[in-house]
């Protein structure tokens, strides 16, 4: 299978709208001074939610190289959205960044162990096929159901990939490979929903 074929663009994973009525509401006016001014002094979210108008070109001039610099600065203050946002501009080259599978690969990483259901379902793709990491087929099984299991939260064209894939990653495993990987994705989805749980 080709990792290629599967990866979404930023705006199949990025739907602004949804992302912004989550968090309080969506304007229709350009992006706020007060957001701008929230991201300058280092808010994260306001960062992730800049970048997400500047991928998007809404309420902003469009600008992909100006999306992966608020994201990056979400990011690194481990914003899982943003480090999910910026492993896809490596995945793409896009954004003044280059082509890099392992630099996504270790984005999608941080933004998967935080739960981030999209990051679970990237990086189970590039492990099926080793693209940026070694190939792993029960890693990539293990991340794949974390993200099927939080279907809800998963783009359709991802959850449908994710599905896909997973069923490929059985074929592939044994039955105690298969065992081992189902009782270890089991265990880090109640973690994740213990985590998601706390105040």
């Amino acid at each position: 299978m080709n990792t290629e074929n599967r990866q979404p663009s930023t705006a199949d994973v990025i739907d602004l709208g949804q992302y912004r009525a989550a968090r309080g509401g969506r304007s229709e006016a350009p992006a706020s001074t007060d957001l701008i001014k929230a991201a300058e002094r280092g808010d994260a979210e306001a960062q992730a939610i800049l970048g997400a108008c500047y991928q998007t070109g809404e309420h902003v001039p469009q600008s992909d190289t100006e999306a992966v610099k608020w994201w990056r600065k979400a990011a690194e203050q481990g914003h899982a959205f943003s480090q999910c946002s910026l492993g896809i501009s490596y995945m793409k080259g896009s954004g003044g960044v280059p082509e890099d599978p392992a630099a996504a690969a270790e984005w999608w990483r941080k933004a998967s162990e935080q739960g981030s259901s999209t990051a679970q379902a990237l990086l189970g793709f590039l492990y099926m096929d080793g693209n940026g990491v070694a190939k792993d087929r029960r890693q990539a099984y293990i991340l794949l159901s974390l993200a099927l299991a939080a279907r809800d939260r998963l783009p359709a064209k991802v959850y449908y990939e994710a599905l896909k894939a997973r069923k490929h990653c059985l074929e592939k495993l044994d039955a105690e490979e298969i065992k081992a990987a189902q009782e270890e994705a089991g265990h880090r989805w109640r973690d994740q929903l213990k985590r998601r749980d706390r105040p």
